[in-house]
């Protein structure tokens, strides 16, 4: 379903008619085809070029935004299965990207790997700070403190009992492709 969507903002947002609320509205349609939705976990966060950056925005008549060429736009969205909750978050550029949306991807593409790789102390948990040092060139990441305690979790039951923080040298990843 969210393929679909993807896919549908790709052809269908170019031609200059889909604004924020009715890709979100879309999504919502493409997730009650599935019988297993019992509702959405939360509404949908649709946010057009600079209304994506804003925290738990919600566009309304009076913000909403038609998701222009070479913008970035990102959709927050989860929905309630007899199986389990979902909760997806995507950021695309509808168009192509700039040399600076490129740079941007990379570098947060390079602290998510970071954080996923870190090896933390045994017994570690979240932290009720937004910011945690990773890396051995000891530079500040920014991360939720969700993301922190699932990346804990993860890293504390992968230790078996090693307690160092030892980060991994994560892969350097390409910058998105032309």
């Amino acid at each position: 379903m969210i393929s679909r969507f993807l896919r549908w903002v790709e052809t269908e947002a170019p031609k200059g008619e889909v604004d924020e609320l009715k890709a979100s509205d879309h999504l919502e349609a493409l997730r009650r085809e599935d019988p297993e939705l019992r509702d959405l976990s939360f509404d949908s966060i649709s946010g057009a070029g600079p209304n994506g950056a804003i925290v738990h925005y919600r566009s309304s008549e009076k913000t909403n935004r038609k998701l222009e060429m070479n913008s970035i736009y990102l959709i927050d969205s989860g929905g309630q299965y007899l199986d389990g909750t979902t909760d997806i978050t995507r950021t695309v550029v509808v168009g192509e990207p700039t040399d600076e949306q490129r740079d941007r991807f990379t570098r947060v593409l390079q602290g998510h790997i970071a954080v996923a790789t870190a090896i933390f102390p045994k017994g570690t948990r979240g932290l009720s700070s937004t910011a945690s040092r990773v890396g051995r060139c000891g530079k500040l990441a920014w991360t939720t403190p969700m993301a922190l305690a699932t990346a804990s979790e993860a890293s504390s039951r992968s230790t078996r009992g090693r307690s160092a923080f030892r980060p991994r040298e994560a892969p350097r990843p390409a910058a998105m492709s032309r």
